[in-house]
């Protein structure tokens, strides 16, 4: 028969080899890990990859929007279409000496359902997904700073001054670009080489 644990103390340091050794048990294997379920898959072919983000100037933003709930954001052609004036827009960025990044934006009311989808698009530098059209991207970008149709699949273009002191920044100038609504205007912007009007 074990003695009985009279000592607060005593108890607590059972408790804390109990917990050391369901750690070393959980290293070992021997008891399950959580798993994320949100890694990024590793776009083929040539693709956009993401840049540490650019010193204080002019810089492109390249927004995507879309919604696996919506038929038209789901069809099978967008992701490389996507994907494309990604890489395009870049090469105008860099060929501007401006810096340049990406947004994903998916406005699933289900989070979970708006990452999985915005992984069918390769490489943002930044995602945003979930909360419906209360999305904080959604409502800058269609509702308040650029005000436009409430439609996906969409993409907006805008230039930007960012600035960066003491460890603050500050965005400043925002000019929209460039807004294709529909899977149409979006193919069409992209076989016409994703043209952008002059800075």
């Amino acid at each position: 028969m074990l003695p009985r644990i009279n000592s607060i103390y005593t108890r607590l340091g059972l408790l804390l080899v109990i917990c050391l050794l369901s750690g070393t048990a959980s290293y070992a294997g021997k008891l399950p890990r959580v798993q994320s379920s949100y890694g990024w898959p590793e776009p083929s072919g040539a693709h956009y990859t993401p840049t540490p983000p650019s010193a204080s100037g002019e810089q492109v933003l390249f927004v995507f929007v879309g919604s696996s709930a919506c038929r038209f954001s789901s069809v099978p052609e967008l992701p490389g279409l996507v994907e494309d004036l990604k890489m395009k827009v870049a090469a105008e960025a860099k060929r501007r000496e401006t810096g340049f990044a990406t947004i994903g934006v998916a406005i699933d009311s289900d989070f979970r359902k708006g990452v999985n989808y915005l992984k069918r698009f390769g490489y943002f530098d930044e995602v945003t997904a979930g909360n419906g059209h209360y999305n904080s991207a959604f409502v800058k970008y269609v509702y308040e700073d650029m005000p436009g149709d409430a439609a996906t699949p969409q993409i907006l273009v805008i230039q930007r001054s960012v600035t960066e002191k003491d460890g603050d920044v500050n965005v400043t100038s925002e000019r929209l670009l460039r807004r294709l609504r529909g899977v149409a205007a979006i193919a069409q912007w992209a076989r016409g080489g994703a043209a952008l009007p002059s800075s």
